[in-house]
């Protein structure tokens, strides 16, 4: 469980989870993977330089919204089955 929900009931993170936490994850997440992959990787490797079309082209933000939404669905059915179970 990150650090964040450690004091937390399974409640509040379901309800974190099913609101616009997963946009806010998905968001930070696609983020970083723009600026790791775009940036950083095509700067330091390949020694390309940086132009508006690669940015343009990038679906990083998209795709970390995906993985926020399948990212809450897998903790919330787990938070849920967790609690059924106690």
């Amino acid at each position: 469980m990150r650090k964040r929900f450690k004091n937390k009931n399974p409640e509040e993170i379901i309800k974190y989870y099913k609101g616009k936490g997963w946009i806010i994850e998905g968001l930070i997440w696609g983020a970083f993977m723009l600026v790791f992959n775009e940036f950083l990787l095509n700067y330091l490797i390949y020694d390309s330089e940086f132009t508006l079309k690669s940015i343009i082209i990038s679906i990083w933000i998209f795709v970390g919204l995906i993985f926020g939404y399948f990212n809450s669905k897998i903790i919330v059915s787990t938070l849920k089955n967790n609690l059924k179970t106690q």
